[in-house]
Protein backbone atom coordinates (compact mmCIF):
# COMPACT_ATOMS: atom_id res chain seq x y z
CA UNK A 1 0.00 0.00 0.00
CA UNK A 2 2.73 2.36 0.81
CA UNK A 3 3.59 2.12 -2.72
CA UNK A 4 1.04 3.11 -4.07
CA UNK A 5 0.90 5.94 -2.10
CA UNK A 6 3.98 6.90 -2.79
CA UNK A 7 3.32 6.18 -6.83
CA UNK A 8 0.39 8.35 -6.02
CA UNK A 9 2.62 11.19 -4.69
CA UNK A 10 4.66 11.46 -7.67
CA UNK A 11 1.50 11.84 -9.88
CA UNK A 12 0.01 14.35 -7.96
CA UNK A 13 3.66 16.06 -7.79
CA UNK A 14 3.77 16.45 -11.66
CA UNK A 15 0.32 17.61 -11.54
CA UNK A 16 1.45 20.40 -8.68
CA UNK A 17 4.47 21.75 -10.56
CA UNK A 18 2.45 21.68 -13.87
CA UNK A 19 0.08 23.70 -12.25
CA UNK A 20 2.52 26.10 -10.29
CA UNK A 21 3.99 27.10 -14.03
CA UNK A 22 0.71 27.96 -15.56
CA UNK A 23 0.06 30.53 -13.02
CA UNK A 24 3.60 31.66 -13.01
CA UNK A 25 3.27 31.88 -16.15
CA UNK A 26 -0.57 33.53 -16.83
CA UNK A 27 -1.64 30.28 -19.23
CA UNK A 28 -5.01 28.50 -19.13
CA UNK A 29 -4.87 26.33 -15.26
CA UNK A 30 -7.16 23.46 -16.80
CA UNK A 31 -7.73 23.82 -20.39
CA UNK A 32 -5.51 21.93 -22.59
CA UNK A 33 -3.53 18.78 -22.05
CA UNK A 34 -0.07 19.46 -20.90
CA UNK A 35 2.56 20.66 -23.38
CA UNK A 36 5.79 21.87 -22.84
CA UNK A 37 6.11 25.50 -22.39
CA UNK A 38 9.31 26.58 -24.85
CA UNK A 39 7.19 25.38 -27.92
CA UNK A 40 3.96 24.34 -26.70
CA UNK A 41 3.38 21.13 -28.35
CA UNK A 42 1.57 18.51 -26.36
CA UNK A 43 3.35 15.90 -24.54
CA UNK A 44 3.10 12.65 -24.76
CA UNK A 45 2.40 9.75 -22.22
CA UNK A 46 5.86 8.50 -22.03
CA UNK A 47 6.71 12.06 -21.33
CA UNK A 48 4.70 12.70 -18.60
CA UNK A 49 5.44 9.18 -16.10
CA UNK A 50 7.13 11.45 -13.11
CA UNK A 51 10.60 10.81 -12.59
CA UNK A 52 11.05 8.43 -15.39
CA UNK A 53 10.27 10.81 -17.95
CA UNK A 54 12.90 12.99 -16.59
CA UNK A 55 15.36 10.79 -16.77
CA UNK A 56 14.79 9.15 -19.97
CA UNK A 57 14.61 12.61 -21.87
CA UNK A 58 17.68 13.91 -20.13
CA UNK A 59 16.10 16.81 -18.59
CA UNK A 60 14.87 18.06 -22.23
CA UNK A 61 11.79 18.78 -23.89
CA UNK A 62 11.21 15.85 -26.75
CA UNK A 63 10.96 18.04 -29.24
CA UNK A 64 12.38 21.70 -28.58
CA UNK A 65 15.38 20.01 -26.63
CA UNK A 66 14.41 22.99 -24.60
CA UNK A 67 15.84 22.31 -20.89
CA UNK A 68 13.26 21.09 -18.23
CA UNK A 69 14.73 22.47 -14.97
CA UNK A 70 15.45 19.61 -12.22
CA UNK A 71 12.80 21.64 -9.97
CA UNK A 72 10.49 19.49 -12.15
CA UNK A 73 12.36 15.95 -10.71
CA UNK A 74 12.50 17.40 -6.99
CA UNK A 75 9.07 18.25 -6.58
CA UNK A 76 7.52 14.88 -7.71
CA UNK A 77 9.85 12.83 -5.38
CA UNK A 78 9.27 15.74 -2.52
CA UNK A 79 5.26 15.12 -3.15
CA UNK A 80 5.72 11.27 -3.22
CA UNK A 81 7.44 11.97 0.37
CA UNK A 82 4.73 14.00 1.78
CA UNK A 83 2.01 11.69 0.90
CA UNK A 84 4.08 8.49 2.34
CA UNK A 85 4.42 10.74 5.03
CA UNK A 86 0.76 11.42 5.55
CA UNK A 87 -0.14 7.90 4.91
CA UNK A 88 2.18 6.70 8.44
CA UNK A 89 0.89 9.76 9.90
CA UNK A 90 -2.92 9.34 10.23
CA UNK A 91 -5.52 6.72 11.46
CA UNK A 92 -8.12 7.16 8.85
CA UNK A 93 -9.00 7.68 5.46
CA UNK A 94 -10.40 10.87 5.94
CA UNK A 95 -7.05 12.32 7.89
CA UNK A 96 -5.23 10.81 5.13
CA UNK A 97 -6.87 12.89 2.33
CA UNK A 98 -7.08 16.16 3.94
CA UNK A 99 -3.59 15.74 5.30
CA UNK A 100 -2.20 15.26 1.97
CA UNK A 101 -4.74 18.20 0.40
CA UNK A 102 -2.75 20.39 2.86
CA UNK A 103 0.30 19.20 2.47
CA UNK A 104 0.10 19.53 -1.36
CA UNK A 105 -1.62 22.88 -1.15
CA UNK A 106 1.21 24.16 1.08
CA UNK A 107 4.04 22.38 -1.59
CA UNK A 108 1.68 24.59 -4.30
CA UNK A 109 1.70 27.65 -2.39
CA UNK A 110 5.33 27.77 -2.01
CA UNK A 111 5.74 27.27 -5.20
CA UNK A 112 4.01 30.18 -6.61
CA UNK A 113 5.39 32.11 -3.88
CA UNK A 114 9.00 31.47 -4.22
CA UNK A 115 8.25 33.22 -8.09
CA UNK A 116 5.93 35.47 -7.53
CA UNK A 117 6.10 36.67 -3.90
CA UNK A 118 2.59 36.50 -3.63
CA UNK A 119 -0.28 34.09 -3.36
CA UNK A 120 -3.66 33.81 -4.53
CA UNK A 121 -6.47 34.29 -2.20
CA UNK A 122 -8.61 30.70 -3.70
CA UNK A 123 -5.86 28.67 -2.52
CA UNK A 124 -5.05 30.43 0.99
CA UNK A 125 -8.30 29.41 1.97
CA UNK A 126 -8.64 26.59 0.40
CA UNK A 127 -5.44 25.27 2.44
CA UNK A 128 -7.41 26.50 5.43
CA UNK A 129 -10.66 24.66 4.14
CA UNK A 130 -8.15 21.21 4.17
CA UNK A 131 -6.38 21.78 7.34
CA UNK A 132 -9.48 22.19 9.35
CA UNK A 133 -11.26 18.97 7.45
CA UNK A 134 -8.07 17.02 9.09
CA UNK A 135 -8.47 18.49 12.39
CA UNK A 136 -12.09 18.29 13.05
CA UNK A 137 -14.57 15.12 13.34
CA UNK A 138 -17.99 14.77 13.16
CA UNK A 139 -18.47 15.46 16.89
CA UNK A 140 -16.07 18.09 17.10
CA UNK A 141 -18.74 19.61 14.35
CA UNK A 142 -21.85 19.15 16.26
CA UNK A 143 -20.21 20.82 19.58
CA UNK A 144 -18.91 23.91 17.22
CA UNK A 145 -22.19 24.59 15.64
CA UNK A 146 -24.83 23.24 18.43
CA UNK A 147 -23.18 24.91 21.30
CA UNK A 148 -20.68 27.58 20.15
CA UNK A 149 -17.73 26.15 22.32
CA UNK A 150 -14.78 27.32 20.85
CA UNK A 151 -11.55 24.60 21.81
CA UNK A 152 -9.61 22.84 19.42
CA UNK A 153 -8.46 23.82 15.59
CA UNK A 154 -10.92 26.99 15.54
CA UNK A 155 -9.34 28.38 18.75
CA UNK A 156 -5.79 28.02 18.22
CA UNK A 157 -6.02 29.28 14.50
CA UNK A 158 -8.04 32.32 15.68
CA UNK A 159 -5.87 32.73 18.83
CA UNK A 160 -2.16 32.32 16.16
CA UNK A 161 -4.24 34.48 13.65
CA UNK A 162 -4.77 37.49 15.76
CA UNK A 163 -1.29 36.97 17.17
CA UNK A 164 0.45 37.32 14.31
CA UNK A 165 -1.34 40.24 12.59
CA UNK A 166 -0.50 42.11 15.83
CA UNK A 167 3.03 41.12 15.26
CA UNK A 168 2.93 42.27 11.91
CA UNK A 169 1.66 45.13 12.52
CA UNK A 170 3.37 46.31 15.08
CA UNK A 171 6.79 45.25 13.10
CA UNK A 172 5.12 47.74 10.42
CA UNK A 173 5.03 50.44 12.54
CA UNK A 174 8.36 50.47 13.81
CA UNK A 175 9.84 49.94 10.69
CA UNK A 176 7.82 52.33 9.21
CA UNK A 177 7.74 55.34 11.91
CA UNK A 178 9.52 57.27 9.92
CA UNK A 179 7.44 57.62 6.88
CA UNK A 180 4.04 58.03 8.45
CA UNK A 181 3.30 60.89 5.37
CA UNK A 182 3.46 57.88 2.67
CA UNK A 183 0.72 54.96 2.13
CA UNK A 184 1.96 52.11 2.79
CA UNK A 185 1.19 48.54 2.02
CA UNK A 186 1.14 46.51 4.76
CA UNK A 187 2.99 42.95 5.05
CA UNK A 188 2.21 40.18 3.29
CA UNK A 189 -1.12 38.51 4.92
CA UNK A 190 -0.95 35.17 3.55
CA UNK A 191 1.23 34.33 6.07
CA UNK A 192 -1.43 35.04 8.66
CA UNK A 193 -3.77 32.51 7.11
CA UNK A 194 -1.59 30.07 6.68
CA UNK A 195 0.38 30.53 10.05
CA UNK A 196 -3.52 30.29 11.86
CA UNK A 197 -4.09 26.65 9.86
CA UNK A 198 -1.15 25.07 11.30
CA UNK A 199 -1.09 26.97 14.41
CA UNK A 200 -4.62 25.34 14.66
CA UNK A 201 -3.51 22.04 13.52
CA UNK A 202 -0.30 22.05 15.48
CA UNK A 203 -2.11 23.79 18.95
CA UNK A 204 -0.32 26.61 21.15
CA UNK A 205 2.96 24.54 21.77
CA UNK A 206 3.78 23.11 18.79
CA UNK A 207 2.75 26.15 16.49
CA UNK A 208 5.58 28.16 18.59
CA UNK A 209 8.12 25.63 17.83
CA UNK A 210 7.08 25.55 14.29
CA UNK A 211 6.99 29.52 14.31
CA UNK A 212 10.52 29.25 15.96
CA UNK A 213 11.95 26.84 13.71
CA UNK A 214 10.67 28.72 10.03
CA UNK A 215 12.47 32.57 11.70
CA UNK A 216 15.43 29.85 12.40
CA UNK A 217 15.23 28.08 9.03
CA UNK A 218 15.01 31.96 7.06
CA UNK A 219 17.84 33.50 8.57
CA UNK A 220 20.67 33.17 6.77
CA UNK A 221 18.65 34.11 3.19
CA UNK A 222 17.86 37.01 5.38
CA UNK A 223 21.57 37.37 6.06
CA UNK A 224 22.43 36.24 2.82
CA UNK A 225 20.08 39.03 0.46
CA UNK A 226 20.99 41.92 3.36
CA UNK A 227 24.91 41.26 2.49
CA UNK A 228 24.55 41.11 -1.07
CA UNK A 229 22.56 44.42 -1.55
CA UNK A 230 19.52 42.59 -3.11
CA UNK A 231 16.11 43.01 -2.58
CA UNK A 232 15.24 41.87 1.23
CA UNK A 233 11.67 40.73 0.44
CA UNK A 234 11.90 36.58 1.20
CA UNK A 235 8.82 34.47 0.18
CA UNK A 236 8.29 32.76 3.94
CA UNK A 237 5.66 29.99 2.85
CA UNK A 238 8.24 27.94 2.00
CA UNK A 239 10.20 28.33 5.28
CA UNK A 240 6.64 28.07 7.16
CA UNK A 241 5.87 24.69 5.24
CA UNK A 242 9.11 22.57 5.98
CA UNK A 243 9.10 23.79 9.50
CA UNK A 244 5.42 22.57 9.72
CA UNK A 245 6.36 19.33 8.17
CA UNK A 246 9.53 18.97 10.00
CA UNK A 247 7.66 19.78 13.51
CA UNK A 248 5.18 17.15 12.30
CA UNK A 249 7.45 14.79 11.89
CA UNK A 250 9.59 15.19 15.09
CA UNK A 251 5.82 14.86 17.01
CA UNK A 252 5.64 11.20 15.22
CA UNK A 253 9.30 10.32 16.04
CA UNK A 254 8.33 11.13 19.71
CA UNK A 255 10.30 13.89 19.97
CA UNK A 256 7.95 15.86 21.85
CA UNK A 257 5.78 14.95 25.24
CA UNK A 258 2.77 17.87 24.85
Amino acid sequence: MSILVFILGLCLGSFIFALSERFVRKKALFSARSYCFECEKKLAFYELIPLVSFVFLKGKCNSCKAKIGFLSFFIELLSGFLLLFAFVYTQTLWEFSFLSLYLLSLLLLSLIDIKLKAVPEILLFLAFIFAFCFACNTLYMQELLLFGELKGFVLYALCFAGGIFLLKSLVSCIINFKKQDELLESMGEADVIIISSMGGILGFTLGFYMLFLACVLSLPFFAYLHFKGKEKELAMLPFLSVAFVGILLAEYCGAFSV
